[in-house]
């Protein structure tokens, strides 16, 4: 009997010490099942943010790469107006008359409006998404070199005493497109 109520002992006693050590992993599972479900919802809402900011930034550097190519045919239309105006006052005819807002001021004036527009979206976006920081620092740093370079060759090329305001240009019936 004895050594009956020793194995007897010895069983409840494993026994007890495995269900101890069975609930203790049940718990240890059980919290990191939680971790792996909270890291889990974490990197899809990261996902999805990462994808809105993408979107974003591809509609921001689409309406960048529009009025970049409006500046520029602006810049080009600017200087063959100087030069057309520097060759007729070589003639000997100067215009008197000076027109308060010509069609080109208007744009000019759009142009810059939507301009700060999509600086402030770019930057919004780029605090949002510091990986994307750099990214549009250097877009909009090649676009001012860029500008910044071709107002230098028009003025270098064309030094006239009227001011380009000035100038009666006729204007399209849509001068800018749609950008939205």
């Amino acid at each position: 009997k004895t050594s009956l109520l020793l194995a007897n002992a010895f069983w409840n006693s494993s026994y007890l010490s495995l269900y101890m050590e069975i609930c203790k992993l049940e718990k240890e599972t059980s919290s990191w099942k939680q971790r792996w479900e909270r890291s889990h919802n974490a990197l899809l809402e990261m996902a999805a943010d990462k994808q809105k900011s993408e979107q974003e930034l591809a509609v921001v550097s689409r309406q960048l790469a529009t009025l970049q190519g409006l500046c520029r045919t602006l810049q080009t239309e600017r200087s063959n107006l100087l030069a057309k105006l520097k060759i007729f006052q070589a003639g000997g005819h100067v215009p008197s008359e000076k027109s308060p807002a010509t069609p080109v001021e208007k744009c000019t004036k759009q142009c810059d409006q939507v301009l700060n527009h999509l600086d402030q979206s770019l930057n919004h976006i780029s605090e949002n998404n510091p990986v994307l920081d750099s990214y549009t620092k250097d877009i909009l740093a090649s676009f001012k070199e860029s500008v910044a370079a071709e107002d230098t060759s028009a003025t270098a090329t064309t030094d006239c005493a009227v001011p380009p305001e000035t100038i009666p240009v006729p204007v399209p019936a849509s001068p800018l497109p749609d950008l939205v």
